[in-house]
Parts: C-alpha cells; structure tokens; sequence
C-alpha cells in the first residue's frame, strides 16, 4: 500500500499491477493518486487508486503535456478532485498539435464512486484547452457525481482544441448522477459515441439522464446499447429519447418522443435518456379483446 502522490516526469514509465494500492493522499497543486507529466506512460494493468483528493486538479489519475495513461484493468475509486474525480486532464494550453495529446485510453477496469467538485466529470473531465485524446474501448463508469456546476456524473467534455478526441467505442456508464447529463455532458470539442454503447440508467435533476449537449459540439450519436434494461420498471430499452423539461415520465406518452439523429453530428442543443416507448399492461390488452369478442357475439345474434 502507497500512501503517498506519485510523480512521473519526463519519459518514465509505471507500470501498476495487481495487489498495489495507492491510497488516501490529499494534495492541493496536484493530484492525489498519480501525476504526469512529460512524454511520461502509466499502464495500469491492476491495482486500486482509492480515496485520493485533490483541491486543485484530478483527485485519482491528472494527465499534463503529452502524457499518456493506459487503464487495462484495475480500479479507481472514492476519488475527489477539482478537475475530474477519477481521471482528468490539465487546462493550460501547450500549443499546436505538433506538441501531441495528453492521452487516456481505457481498455478495462472500472472508475466508481468519485466526484469533481467544480465544474463535473466525476468519472472522467476532459475540460482543458490542450490537445487531448481519450479512447473508451470497455470498462466501466459507475456511481460517479458530477458535483460543483453539476455537469457530467460519469464524463464532461470541453476539449476545445481543435485536434481534440473523445470517443466512447464500448464499455458500460450506468448509475451516475449530475444536475445536467447523468452520463456525459458536452460543452465543446470532438466526441463519438459509437453503435451499442451502454448509456443507461444514470440520472440528472435538471436534464439529460444519460447525455447532455449543450455547445459547439461535434458530437455523433450511436444507436442505443442492445439487452439493456431500465432499473425503474425493468423494461427493456429500446432507443433514446429526448429528455428535457418536463421530465420523462414513465407513464405520459405525451413525453416519450424518440430522439431521431442518430448517427449524425449535432451542434445543437439536446439531452437524452435510454428508455422505452410505453408499455400497455397485459390486464388491458385482455380486456380490449373480451370485448370485440363480446362484440361479435352480438352481431351474430
């Protein structure tokens, strides 16, 4: 168990495996778990990152310059920082694209129960004005809050450089809660959610349970995760829907309308949920029948 911030610069590589535990520092200029800089690597293949604070930048994993974190595995969790709860970025711009990215790729593993205390992006904050990339190829987002502005439970973007990606291939964002965009909130940049994604059962008090856009955004839409199931009535979902003021309601058809960009850019604004068109009960169904049979009796008679 380390209980202390680990710093790699320049161009050292750590490498993190199963049975570590770096655990319950606090920093105020950086982050809490692990900081780098440089052209520096981290590869974390296992191994927990918990309860790590920062009151300035990143509480779990702060990525600056050209760095690159790779997570294949492992856990980051109960982690709080100012610019991302479990991963972010650093603001300052570096230049062109000639510099690179900052770059986060996770393969596996899980960011759960972390929080960001400014602006949101309690599981991840791409909010910074450097080039960045961040590929999502699996793994889990979970129980994450976007605090402070209530932005982005699980993921914000605000990626503004232009040479700046965000792409969500696979992997699971369920259970986070913001005031706008329980999943995802973008505010400007490049981002990519791809066919299948599974979006679902996160919350927001304001709007857009699962994503929120509300920018200059490049943003591309997936179809809706297959086999996924909402955790409030158990119904399988079947596509998204838009979910703005008044709020989606279950039981109001008047408010489920299917949200039909699907697969396309959208700078405007939106929010939306994974959900399901209503569902006519089996009692009602049985009773509709019982009566054209009744009906045809008459006729007959």
């Amino acid at each position: 168990e380390i209980n202390c911030l680990i710093s790699v610069n320049e161009s050292a590589v750590l490498n993190m495996y199963e049975g570590v535990t770096v655990t319950g520092s606090a920093a105020m200029g950086q982050a809490g778990g692990i900081a780098l800089e440089g052209t520096s690597v981290f590869n974390m293949y296992g191994g927990t990152i918990q309860d790590c604070t920062s009151i300035s930048v990143a509480g779990g994993v702060h990525i600056v310059n050209t760095a690159t974190f790779n997570m294949y595995g492992g856990v980051i969790q109960r982690c709080t920082g100012m610019q991302g709860g479990g991963v972010g970025f650093d603001g300052a711009p570096i230049g062109g694209s000639t510099y690179g990215s900052a770059t986060f790729n996770m393969y596996d593993g899980e960011i759960k129960d972390c929080k960001e205390e400014w602006l949101g992006g309690g599981g991840i904050s791409a909010y910074t004005a450097s080039p960045i990339t961040v590929n999502i190829n699996g793994g889990k987002i979970t129980s994450c809050i976007g605090g402070g502005s209530g932005y982005g439970g699980a993921v914000v973007v605000y990626a503004t450089h232009s040479d700046s990606v965000v792409k969500i291939n696979s992997g699971e964002i369920f259970g986070n809660n913001a005031q706008y965009g329980g999943g995802i909130f973008a505010y400007g940049g490049n981002i990519t959610i791809a066919d299948g994604v599974a979006i679902y059962n996160n919350t927001a008090e304001g709007a857009g349970d699962d994503i929120y856009c509300n920018g200059e955004v490049n943003f591309t839409v997936g179809q809706v995760g297959s086999n996924l199931k909402l955790s409030s009535t158990n119904h399988i979902i079947d596509g998204w829907y838009h979910d703005m003021e008044p709020r989606y309601n279950h039981d109001d058809p008047d408010t489920i309308t299917p949200y039909e960009n699907v697969g396309v850019l959208d700078t405007s604004e939106f929010a939306l949920k994974a959900a399901h068109k209503k569902i006519i009960p089996v009692e009602d169904i049985n009773l509709n029948l019982e009566d054209k049979v009744i009906e045809l009796k008459e006729k007959q008679l």
